[in-house]
């Protein structure tokens, strides 16, 4: 893993600019708060990006672009899972939309998924030299720098439309009917979906695809005269609740199809898991880290669960998740269902030869420097709290 991260240090500008300039092939993973997106490069130029939202998916954007109906892509989306294909093999078969068409509306939608992680205001990133599948990648691929540039003139235009649509909780208001004639489909989809009640937020929960292009969308409706802002709400929760736990980490895509059909696993309610090193960090990285950050990993030992080790201050709470979402992207920690020592006295429980198990299958027996691993925790008969 050759540059690993977090977004507060490293923008995804000069990461996008770091990839091109020195003409990457690989994978930026980049993880926040209930979102994953992988953005693979060829020699600099990027040529596919995964996301983790069902709300970002391919056949929502045809959607909300006036593309297809919901029930041409419902009915479509039954037959990539009864077949095993992707959406777009299916629109052409189908007659739906002309080859040309495909690939010119999953570019515009790739750039949308890429450039909504200029407006993540936290997150953690790696990069894997690892050559992307051919079969997932674009026919041609999009400029790097150029999109850079894009994503800069995202953040500007958000930090203009927050001057009205001041943050998620504001409601908005119809004015008047629904106007009749031409009008672009995703502005008449969030204006059926606005009802003087839900907030932002809830209008985005329904209505899907890049926020952004929601954001400007609700912001062209207000400036058209359509809505108005009823009320500016306040925040119900100090943990959003896109904020969970069982939101920030999940296992690699079982599956991972065109944009629009990823299916990723969820590991359930991970704040019962219990984290430890598998590959501890050298004397040298541990040295050289601040002492909360020190403090924080001396606790991933396999003796409590995350619950009992994370700060209920929610601003801490969530600078810890991005350190542990670090290390896992690392491959360097585990998370165990239970203690060291329940699980040890289980397997004692069940019987059988030392070797059979299950922490001589999972870790090996290498020791290194700086916290344990599981192995030496076990090696050295310290398993109970």
């Amino acid at each position: 893993m050759e540059l690993s991260g977090r977004l507060t240090s490293f923008p995804v500008a000069e990461l996008l600019h770091w990839a091109h300039n020195d003409c990457r092939t690989g994978t930026l993973v980049l993880r926040s708060a209930g979102r994953e997106k992988r953005v693979s490069f060829r020699d600099g130029q990027i040529v596919n990006c995964l996301t983790d939202d069902p709300s970002e998916f391919y056949g929502q954007f045809l959607l909300l672009n006036g593309y297809l109906d919901h029930d041409t892509l419902f009915r479509c989306l039954s037959l990539c899972r009864e077949q095993g294909r992707r959406l777009g093999s299916i629109l052409r078969d189908e007659g739906l939309m002309e080859p040309a068409d495909i690939q010119r509306t999953l570019r515009y939608h790739l750039e949308d998924v890429i450039c909504d992680i200029f407006l993540w205001d936290h997150g953690v990133f790696f990069f894997r030299a690892e050559p992307p599948p051919e079969e997932e990648l674009l026919a041609e691929p999009i400029a790097t720098l150029g999109l850079a540039l894009e994503g800069s003139h995202w953040v500007d235009e958000v930090g203009r439309i927050r001057q009205v649509l001041v943050d998620d909780y504001v409601v908005l208001g119809r004015v008047g009917e629904m106007p009749e004639g031409d009008m672009k489909p995703r502005l008449r989809r969030i204006l059926s979906e606005v009802d003087g009640v839900r907030r932002l937020e809830a209008l985005y929960g329904a209505v899907h695809g890049s926020f952004y292009r929601f954001l400007t969308a609700s912001y062209e409706l207000y400036e058209q005269g359509l809505v108005e802002v009823v009320h500016y709400g306040q925040a119900l929760h100090a943990r959003r609740k896109d904020a969970g736990l069982d939101d920030l980490l999940w296992q690699q895509a079982t599956r991972e199809q065109e944009v629009e059909g990823h299916h990723f696993a969820h590991l359930g309610d991970l704040e019962n898991y219990v984290p430890c090193w598998v590959r501890p960090p050298e004397d040298g990285e541990w040295a050289r880290m601040p002492d909360d950050v020190r403090e924080l990993y001396s606790a991933f030992n396999g003796r409590r669960r995350l619950r009992q080790i994370l700060s209920n201050d929610h601003q801490e709470w969530q600078r810890q998740i991005e350190l542990l979402m670090l290390q896992i992207g690392k491959e360097t920690i585990a998370l165990l269902p239970a203690p060291i020592a329940e699980l040890q006295a289980e397997s004692t429980g069940i019987g059988g030869e030392e070797r059979s198990r299950f922490w001589t299958e999972v870790f090996g027996p290498e020791s290194r420097p700086g916290p344990r691993s599981v192995a030496e925790i076990l090696a050295a008969g310290e398993a109970e709290p």
